[in-house]
């Protein structure tokens, strides 16, 4: 386990339209591991996870999966790859219940399976399980958050893109939603995690990447990165120059 570059960037650039966002951003995710990738906003975080889950096209570079190169595919096929994307903005239907959230969370699989996978997923949600029939608008935030994982869970993926779980969450929960991912990798997923909340999401983490305007500035393994003084500039804001 976490051996080998699963994710590998290449020199990629992307944005929208004419707005480029990431400037020939290199980096690589290893099987089984958590990497966290981190920076101020509007560094080009979830660009980069767009970008990997085919919401966005690289105009340059090169995105490999397995070796092989993803660009150009949808997140479709991304799905059929064995990839799920937690999007930072909500993405519950607040009317539906738990239980029909997470069951539009499973409509590409056959429909025997559905139950069955929504039970996987509860066990490992209990507080999911107590409010299953709840209204999703009634859900506190953390449970919301929850939701959104266990849903991304129900089709079995082996790589998970998480973008800024924390926001809006209490210190209580934040903790409860590292202490989940740390879970999910020791059970063999490989995630990438995009968080500004830093303190937290090192103790579970065990790379790190720091982005600047586009550019990947840091990268080194999480237990040494808090003693570095260019990460301590980059989340004071400071400039930082690129990595090598």
């Amino acid at each position: 386990m976490g051996t080998e570059a699963l994710i590998e960037f290449d020199l990629v650039e992307a944005g929208y339209g004419t707005l480029t966002i990431l400037q020939k951003a290199s980096l690589s995710v290893r099987e089984g591991l958590i990497t966290l990738l981190t920076g101020a906003n509007g560094a080009g975080k979830s660009t980069a996870l767009k970008a990997l889950f085919g919401v966005i096209r690289p105009t340059s570079g090169d995105i490999r999966l397995g070796g092989k190169s993803i660009v150009g595919h949808s997140p479709r096929k991304m799905i059929d790859l064995g990839m799920a994307y937690v999007p930072q903005d909500r993405s519950l239907f607040p009317s539906l219940s738990v239980f029909h959230n997470l069951e539009l969370g499973g409509i590409m699989l056959p429909r025997k399976l559905i139950r069955p996978r929504i039970e996987e997923v509860l066990e490992r949600f209990p507080r999911l399980r107590e409010r299953v029939n709840s209204q999703a608008s009634t859900l506190s935030g953390g449970e919301r958050k929850q939701l959104e994982i266990a849903r991304a869970l129900l089709l079995r993926p082996s790589i998970l893109l998480i973008d800024e779980p924390s926001i809006g969450l209490s210190p209580k929960i934040v903790g409860e939603v590292f202490d989940l991912l740390g879970k999910l990798a020791t059970d063999g997923k490989t995630i990438l995690l995009v968080e500004q909340n830093v303190r937290s999401a090192l103790k579970v983490a065990h790379h790190v990447y720091g982005m600047e305007i586009g550019r990947i500035v840091i990268d080194m393994p999480a237990d040494r990165v808090m003693d570095d003084p260019a990460f301590t500039r980059l989340l004071l804001g400071g400039h930082v120059p690129e990595a090598a």
